[in-house]
């Protein structure tokens, strides 16, 4: 597994990945630090979209502190992906979409990248601010050496 500088740089990594997916579907993706970030900012007629959410946990030490003080930290979190798509048949294309994320996980953790994602899940949460909302969650796993 590749070692990372900084929680930044893990980011863009993750980042890339979900754009991936988003790009192959035309997907508008909204990030939660920009304006339009919160659900009630959003305007209701974006269409099928999807919030893309990081959420990191203390990392644990994984090695001794070197003379410089430079250490390797496990690093662990959640990415939260909430599809959002169109009343009627959200459902099913919710459903599609969060398959490909799944596929997309799988594969790059396989490939043995720099962000390893395990526990991938899919939640339907059902008709929400005039879309059908599905989450996918995925814990992610990088080290990060300072």
């Amino acid at each position: 597994m590749a070692v990372l500088a900084s929680r930044t740089a893990a980011k863009d990594v993750i980042q890339a990945l979900v754009k991936t997916v988003t790009d192959a579907e035309a997907l508008t993706v909204i990030y939660e630090d920009t304006d339009s970030g919160t659900p009630d900012q959003q305007p209701a007629d974006l269409g099928t979209h999807v919030r893309v959410l990081t959420r990191h946990r203390q990392g644990d030490s994984t090695s001794l502190p070197s003379q410089s003080g430079t250490q390797r930290y496990m690093m662990r979190g959640f990415l939260i992906i909430e599809i959002m798509t169109t009343l009627g048949d959200g459902g099913v294309v919710a459903d599609d979409l969060a398959q490909k994320f799944d596929v997309a996980f799988r594969t790059r953790s396989s490939l043995n990248q720099s962000v390893w994602y395990t526990d991938v899940i899919s939640q339907e949460i059902g008709a929400t601010l005039g879309y059908f909302k599905t989450n996918v969650i995925a814990e992610f796993h990088y080290e990060l050496f300072t």
